[in-house]
């Protein structure tokens, strides 16, 4: 009965290569001897030889016939350092009547699973490197409109300042002209009482004059102070408008550095899934 159900697998074995569309090594034993082997196209891994009898001492016949001692079938992972490439072994006991009557073992390729893993690694690296840099930009952005903030405030302080003294300026004016009255009303009653008045007259002549050079540094000062004045306010316009795109920055970058987050924990997630499927020792199922 189990030559039948050995026979009909030594037929089959040869076409699940075609159909499931991968390049694998099948071989095909009962419990004593390999009774067919089926080398893949890109690769040969070392292990039973059609007709051999299979013994413990082969390190390669080692897991067929534990294999078929358990009735569990395993999973082994060979490294690339091995044969050159990292393979994938499979070894599952054929059953019938609820005996063991021989194994199938399957080898693939993980050359591709490999490369993809060391791309992964490769992506999730630039990830992290680029994550730390847009993460770095979003903290300058967030400092630079932190100071621009600074700027705008003591602009405002400078503004009032400025306004003081513009107040000042005017307050100077106004007692300039009220000088230059007295000055000349003094000099109208010291001509009025003649020699006696002389010396009244020195002293509203020095006031006028006073008064005059007075009135000119104000109104200069005031012109300087009307300038800065307006600089202030251009200053304070730009800070403005300079700290909305830095405010602007520094939400967009936050935006890509969760997003980048998410995209770097999801390639994490990929590196580990891929270590695991292509390190393992050796599973049994």
């Amino acid at each position: 009965m189990s030559k039948g159900v050995l026979e009909a697998l030594k037929i089959t074995l040869p076409m699940v290569s075609e159909i499931v569309g991968i390049d694998m090594q099948l071989s095909l034993c009962s419990r004593t001897h390999s009774l067919g082997v089926w080398q893949a196209k890109s690769f040969q891994l070392p292990g039973a030889v059609e007709g051999e009898e299979l013994s413990w001492d082969v390190p390669a016949h080692r897991n067929l016939l534990e294999a078929m001692k358990t009735g569990k079938g395993s999973v082994n992972i060979l490294p690339k350092e091995m044969l050159g490439e990292p393979l994938k072994g499979i070894a599952t006991p054929v059953y019938e009547d609820g005996e063991v009557v021989g194994v199938i073992a399957c080898a693939t390729s993980l050359k591709e699973a490999d490369h993809i893993l060391e791309s992964t690694k490769s992506l999730f690296a630039n990830l992290s490197q680029t994550q730390d840099a847009v993460e770095e930009i979003a903290n300058g952005a967030t400092l630079l409109s932190e100071k621009l903030s600074n700027i705008n405030h003591a602009s405002e302080i400078m503004k009032e300042q400025v306004n003081t003294a513009l107040n000042c300026v005017s307050a100077i004016q106004a007692n300039t002209s009220k000088s230059n009255i007295l000055a000349l009303n003094g000099s109208i009653e010291a001509a009025r009482v003649g020699e006696a008045g002389r010396g009244f007259a020195v002293v509203a002549r020095e006031m006028g004059a006073f008064a005059k050079v007075s009135g000119e540094t104000a109104k200069q000062i005031n012109e300087v102070l009307a300038e800065v004045s307006e600089s202030i306010k251009l200053i304070t316009s730009e800070v403005g408008e300079v700290n909305g795109v830095a405010m602007q920055q520094a939400a967009s970058t936050e935006e890509i550095t969760a997003t980048l987050s998410d995209v770097t924990n999801q390639a994490s997630v990929i590196v580990e899934f891929n270590q695991k499927m292509t390190s393992q020792d050796k599973i049994i199922f």
